[in-house]
């Protein structure tokens, strides 16, 4: 079974209402987008079944007390610590162009001072 949600809130639960009420899946691997993971898990927690997202990076995904929800990625509040850490520790970076921190900043990547 697959449908797409096109990274659309409303699309996606109407998916997921589709893949738990027609198709009768036991499980679901997909939603990339945070903002269609979000409201499609809602469906999959009341009716039971698993999912997991290869790319929701929200960490609300994870956060809300749901048992059955799971990620394959890293997390947006995690990922800046990680990329700062690599280019600093393995890339031996003295210091990061501001415009890779601006863009790391825009897709929710928090910049901190270096953390180990």
């Amino acid at each position: 079974m697959q449908g797409d949600d096109a990274c659309e809130p409303k699309q996606a639960v109407s998916v997921a209402n589709r893949l738990v009420d027609q198709d009768h899946v036991a499980a679901v691997v997909g939603h990339f987008c945070s903002s269609s993971t979000m409201p499609a898990s809602e469906v999959y927690d009341e009716a039971g079944i698993i999912a997991i997202t290869p790319g929701s990076t929200n960490p609300q995904i994870t956060e809300r007390g749901m048992n059955n929800m799971f990620r394959m990625c890293g997390r947006d509040d995690q990922q800046g610590v990680i990329a700062t850490n690599y280019m600093l520790d393995t890339l031996k970076a003295k210091r990061l162009p501001s415009s890779m921190i601006r863009t790391l900043t825009v897709r929710g990547w928090q910049m901190p001072p270096r953390q180990k």
